[in-house]
């Protein structure tokens, strides 16, 4: 937030929510970006059958009903998969930094790199260039990667923070989509986080 008021850049900070993150995690999709870093289809076997031939079942009224065969998710609490599920991250974190898709990041100052995205398990945040057109192209770009990889963003739970001189703009990139108003602290990832909102509004909720 600094580094773009400093050098004058309007900012927009993304906090993506996924809707049901892990369990929509398409095996083939999975498995193709592995191939795709470069890791050997022996280790890919061997990383498959942690989830491959998993089957279901729903209770209903008290009884089990037939299994049903599951095509994709990552079961929530294996050791394992939060570090499968970095392979769908790194995958959307090279998708929307490709410069062919064209989002604008922060441009960090005397360096000709961009800051885009940050990960955290199934935690997405991202830092883009708060133009409209720009969000226009971000909304696109992860439209497209949601396509292609079985995942949806929750709009209705994404929210972003606006980093400028200029009043929060009126237009959105999404119309479930939410700015937060300067102030106003919101919960992520077990913190309060804001844009000038008072240090013990941070703190108090750890103490």
């Amino acid at each position: 937030m600094a580094t773009a008021m400093k050098s004058k850049q309007n900012l927009a900070i993304l906090l993506l929510d996924f809707e049901k993150a892990y369990d929509k995690v398409d095996w083939a999709f999975l498995e193709g970006t592995m191939s795709c870093m470069g890791f050997s289809s022996n280790w890919i076997t061997a990383v498959s059958a942690l989830y491959r031939n998993g089957s279901s079942k729903v209770m209903l009224a008290g009884g089990k009903g037939e299994s049903l065969i599951l095509s994709r998710s990552v079961r929530q609490g294996c050791p394992m998969a939060p570090y499968i599920f970095l392979f769908f991250a790194e995958a959307m974190s090279s998708y929307l930094s490709d410069v062919v898709v064209g989002i604008q990041g922060l441009r960090i100052p005397h360096s000709m790199e961009e800051l885009l995205d940050t990960e955290f398990a199934d935690h997405t945040s991202l830092y883009v260039q708060g133009t409209k057109t720009n969000l226009r192209m971000v909304e696109k770009a992860l439209e497209v990667f949601c396509l292609g990889s079985g995942a949806k963003i929750n709009w209705s739970k994404t929210i972003a923070f606006w980093v400028s001189e200029l009043p929060l703009p009126s237009w959105m990139p999404h119309p479930e989509f939410r700015w937060i108003p300067e102030g106003t602290a919101v919960k992520y990832l077990g913190c309060q986080v804001g844009i000038k909102i008072a240090p013990e509004l941070q703190i108090a909720p750890l103490l």
